[in-house]
């Protein structure tokens, strides 16, 4: 006997990454509505669990089809999330950079591979070119003498009482006139 596993054992480890991605894209802009991908994607999940585990070739082939198409949704998300930016807040307090890391690294589909890194891969240049921007804005900032920086003026003169002198001196110019 085969040893073969249910179509969906494939898909199960990424199906948390469509949540993740879908909620980076729609937050990229106001209308932007993944809702009609996220029905269509619960369609063929269902359709795909309702494959049996048998060694049948119909439902093997059945079960092969619902995985490509999977694939195909995936391929459409990360095109789609490759074209949104996506905040920099987001990628450092979401499970979004895991996630695509995921598919970089262990989806079976090439394709879905090939587009995850690209993904990171524009990330990572996006990082890159703010930092540069940060960079330059803290250099210019570095040119500007800021008061506590300054040295300050030398102390006035003063006598034991601590009054100035030199306001003692002016203080009379004041009252001679």
């Amino acid at each position: 006997m085969a040893d073969h596993h249910h179509p969906l054992r494939r898909w199960k480890p990424f199906l948390a990454a469509f949540a993740e991605i879908d909620a980076a894209i729609e937050a990229a802009g106001p209308g932007i509505s993944r809702a009609e991908f996220r029905r269509a994607r619960c369609a063929i999940v269902e359709q795909l669990c309702d494959t049996t585990d048998d060694d049948e070739g119909e439902e093997e082939a059945a079960g092969e089809l619902l995985c490509r198409c999977l694939d195909g949704a995936m391929a459409e998300a990360l095109l789609t999330l490759r074209v949104v930016p996506v905040a920099p807040a987001t990628l450092a307090t979401t499970e979004l950079v895991p996630a695509v890391r995921a598919l970089m690294k262990r989806h079976e589909c090439e394709c879905v591979r090939a587009l995850a890194r690209d993904v990171v891969c524009g990330w990572r240049a996006a990082a890159e070119r703010d930092l540069a921007r940060v960079r330059e804005a803290v250099d210019r900032l570095d040119q500007i003498v800021l008061p506590a920086e300054r040295t300050p003026p030398a102390p006035a003169d003063t006598g034991d009482d601590g009054v100035s002198h030199s306001d003692l001196g002016a203080n009379t110019k004041a009252a001679g006139s």
